[in-house]
């Protein structure tokens, strides 16, 4: 889950961009998100349609492939 916002509309300085609307929604996920041993919340300080982001979520799914 991106730490920076969801979407092209709430990247920084846009039109959505509320940091701490963000936030609240990933407190609000992550309260009702039940982790067990096959699925785990992950956060990321990277924003959503950052390469950054992209290039951890390959890494993630590489090491779930593995695993398989």
């Amino acid at each position: 889950m991106s730490e920076k916002g969801f979407s092209t509309l709430d990247f920084k300085d846009n039109l959505f961009w509320d940091p701490e609307e963000t936030q609240e929604i990933i407190d609000v996920f992550a309260v009702n998100f039940i982790e067990t041993e096959n699925r785990r919340l992950i956060k990321s300080p990277h924003y959503i349609n950052s390469p950054e982001f992209f290039h951890q979520v390959i890494n993630l799914y590489k090491e779930i492939i593995t695993i398989i």
